[in-house]
């Protein structure tokens, strides 16, 4: 008798996009152990939580629902492969490293305040930071408990509170870090330029766009659905239940021949990539479809997957009907020289940087660490024992 051995282990890539998210922005690393049984496929199933410590971060969640990506080597018996043995699987959640957690040396530049003033980045900064936090507390179908999500965010908006005077100089020194005078003298330039405001009002116009979908938002999703399954014909009463709307729902307009600014605000939405920066809400919705699932109801499953698509697809019409709007108030030339900056190897570099960049780092490190002092007052903290 060959007891189930693993096949392949879990990689850091499934590690990582399972993480949950409320100990991730506290900085807590965690531990997991689950017991699963193995069919005669390696495939596991009834896992339960052993142990998790920290307690109720979610750790113990996150491992059972990484389970059905697990790979095992079935227990055989002369040979043979048959059901039946139990496996116990510790799954360790290790921080990811940081590319530089330290302050670049000396202050920031005078000309990178400048661009970090002129461009408004420190108020949209911390705008993106509260639009995570506010994703986390709604997300039900979180691997974190909703009392541990609230108190983790409550205590990440406090610490961001008295700290945030110090996000424009975190910002100025990621620039400094990242650009030469010359690219954040440009940063600053484009502050005042026409293609600035195209920029703005190319977010204005997304956020119009899902506004304007919101109360229709389950008569287009449903549509989408119904277009998959069964063409462009409404499904009778044998089919989906959800049904194209009858009225008041519109899709974006097909050009057979877009116009030049329209072609140019395309590009430019192409490349701003909303549907991305929209990812915290989204995944918002997309975790509670998928905790719906989790029966193991392949229906369930299906058309929780049918409805991430279509989802995604009414976004990206939704973005399009925003670049169609936004080319109507604005001139071609303006947004091709928008799509020029943001797509600028020094624009890159500071996209690519992220929460890594030197200053950033530290800043949300210091506001982690704070965070994380104020919640392990009332709750567990207790650090996971380190690998035998």
């Amino acid at each position: 008798m060959v007891e189930p051995d693993w096949a392949e282990l879990p990689s850091p890539e499934l590690l990582s996009a399972n993480y949950p998210k409320a100990p991730l922005l506290l900085e807590i690393e965690g531990l997991a152990q689950i017991s699963c049984d193995v069919d005669e496929r390696g495939r596991l199933s009834g896992c339960s939580v052993d142990r998790e410590v920290p307690a109720d971060l979610g750790f113990g969640v996150a491992a059972i629902r990484m389970s059905s990506s697990f790979r095992m080597k079935p227990r055989l018996f002369a040979g043979v492969p048959v059901s039946g043995g139990t496996v116990c699987i510790p799954v360790r959640f290790t921080l990811p490293p940081r590319s530089d957690a330290r302050r670049p040396a000396g202050p920031p530049s005078a000309e990178a305040l400048r661009a970090v003033d002129a461009l408004e980045l420190a108020p949209l900064f911390l705008a993106s930071l509260d639009a995570d936090l506010t994703a986390l507390e709604q997300d039900d179908g979180a691997a974190t408990p909703k009392a541990s999500r609230a108190a983790a965010s409550a205590a990440l908006r406090r610490a961001i509170e008295a700290r945030k005077s110090g996000a424009r100089d975190a910002l100025a020194q990621a620039m400094t870090a990242d650009l030469s005078r010359d690219e954040i003298m440009a940063f600053h330039d484009f502050a005042g330029s026409p293609g600035a405001a195209v920029l703005q009002r190319s977010g204005e116009e997304v956020a119009a766009a899902i506004t304007r979908a919101v109360p229709r938002m389950s008569d287009l999703i449903g549509a989408e659905v119904s277009r998959t399954l069964c063409g462009r014909e409404t499904c009778d009463g044998a089919g989906l239940p959800l049904q194209p709307p009858s009225s008041g729902a519109s899709a974006p307009v097909a050009e057979q021949a877009p116009s030049p600014a329209v072609q140019a605000a395309r590009e430019l939405m192409a490349a701003l990539d909303p549907i991305k920066q929209m990812e915290p809400g989204i995944g918002v919705q997309l975790a509670r479809l998928k905790a719906a699932s989790e029966t193991g109801d392949p229906v369930s499953k299906m058309t929780a997957e049918l409805v991430e698509k279509a989802l995604r697809r009414v976004l990206a019409d939704l973005v399009d009907e925003a670049a169609v709007a936004l080319a109507a108030s604005s001139r071609e030339d303006d947004i091709r020289a928008a799509t020029a900056f943001i797509t600028a190897p020094a624009a890159r570099r500071i996209a690519s940087s992220g929460p890594d960049a030197p200053g950033l780092s530290s800043f949300a490190s210091e506001i982690a660490a704070a965070a994380r002092t104020t919640y392990c007052q009332d709750h567990d903290c207790t650090r996971p024992p380190p690998p035998r």
